[in-house]
């Protein structure tokens, strides 16, 4: 999803409106301006969605009425670029997993974020985010879900990264293991690379792709094989999709 345009408050207000396919004068009834004014209003809307009519961006506006407009007590991440990256010792026996986020804080002050992991806790040896120690979580969709408060609310416009680090124990000895990375905010691109310290790639390696517990077909996703890892390039993330490199050992680790 490409960065969204900035929006006014009053502009902002109309979207759910254009997208009911309310008249400019119950617009204007609505929000207690002139039709006038709402439609100088429409009209810089459709402009800063480089387009020339409300068709031409309605798909736009459905998405950014759903990921920036549910009146949220603070401002919306949207991410730039996100970087997931798994290291599997030599071993096999410890893991070492990040996610690096490029965001930018957008329509009001970030204070909060959160990342899921689907690695059990109780495999987890270290887990910190931007330096900090985490240990709270919550569940949500069977998912982990790890709470970060900013020390500082980051300002509306601001860049800015955020960097997760997770070191687990005894995490990838299946058969067929993955690592996964979960899009929870719009994106504009993302990648997995696994890493095997051992230098033995995987000869049997592919892609999975879930929403909503469904799997998806994506064209054009391909993991790229490298001299020590495996490589996916994710140039247009959905968001709600979870993205996965799936692989067979060609000789499983053991304990």
């Amino acid at each position: 999803m490409r960065r969204p345009p900035k929006l006014t408050k009053r502009e902002i207000s109309l979207v759910p409106y254009l997208l009911t396919g309310a008249s400019r004068k119950d617009i204007a009834d609505q929000i207690g301006v002139s039709e006038e004014t709402v439609k100088s209003h429409i009209r810089n809307v459709i402009r800063k969605f480089d387009a020339n009519t409300l068709r031409e961006c309605f798909l736009e506006l459905q998405a950014f009425n759903e990921f920036f407009n549910n009146n949220s007590s603070q401002g919306y991440e949207y991410w730039h670029d996100v970087r997931a990256e798994l290291t599997i010792s030599a071993d096999g026996i410890t893991a070492e997993s990040t996610v690096t986020t490029e965001a930018e804080a957008m329509f009001g002050a970030i204070k909060s974020t959160a990342f899921p992991s689907g690695v059990d806790a109780g495999a987890i040896m270290l887990l910190e985010f931007n330096g900090n120690i985490i240990k709270h979580k919550t569940s949500l969709d069977t998912l982990h879900w790890y709470p970060f408060d900013f020390p500082e609310p980051i300002k509306d416009g601001t860049l800015f990264t955020t960097f997760m680090r997770l070191i687990s124990k005894n995490s990838y000895l299946n058969p067929t293991e993955t690592q996964n990375l979960s899009i929870s905010r719009p994106t504009k691109v993302a990648s997995i690379r696994v890493n095997f310290e051992s230098g033995v790639v995987p000869k049997i390696a592919g892609v999975s792709v879930t929403a909503q517990g469904r799997s998806v077909e994506v064209p054009g996703l391909e993991v790229q094989r490298l001299e020590s890892g495996l490589y996916l390039e994710i140039p247009d993330p959905k968001v709600y999709y979870w993205y996965s490199i799936v692989w067979t050992w060609d000789e499983p680790p053991s304990v």
